[in-house]
């Protein structure tokens, strides 16, 4: 008969197999969602000057997010403190797909914005 602590760790490391398709999905999202930001840029500027400004910028804006969501979740791992790595490795995947997934929905809204402008 196996105890409870020796089932932990394979739970846990369903856990963190959840975790990690969570994460990728989200991340496959995100690229998907940057993907569509020219359309919206080409819907709210009707000068080119503008236009090609905020492309220039765009790419810049995605890699400080990618940035930020990074340091922020080591940050917040690192006042954990010592806790199980699986555990630690969940926690932290789960805030980088929290943080994705805020930011999907902000760029959906924006997209849904310039559909609606579009009709």
């Amino acid at each position: 008969m196996k105890t409870y602590h020796s089932e932990f760790p394979k739970g846990l490391s369903d856990v963190r197999l959840c975790a990690e398709k969570n994460f990728e999905a989200s991340e496959r999202l995100l690229v998907q969602k940057e993907k569509q930001e020219p359309r919206m840029l080409d819907t709210w500027f009707e000068e080119e000057y503008f236009k090609g400004d905020a492309r220039r910028y765009m790419p810049i804006r995605n890699r400080e997010f990618e940035k930020y969501k990074n340091k922020y979740c080591d940050f917040s791992m690192s006042v954990m403190g010592d806790a199980e790595s699986a555990a630690h490795e969940v926690r932290r995947l789960s805030c980088l797909t929290s943080l994705n997934l805020q930011y999907i929905a902000q760029l959906t809204k924006d997209l849904a914005y310039t559909q609606r402008k579009l009709e």
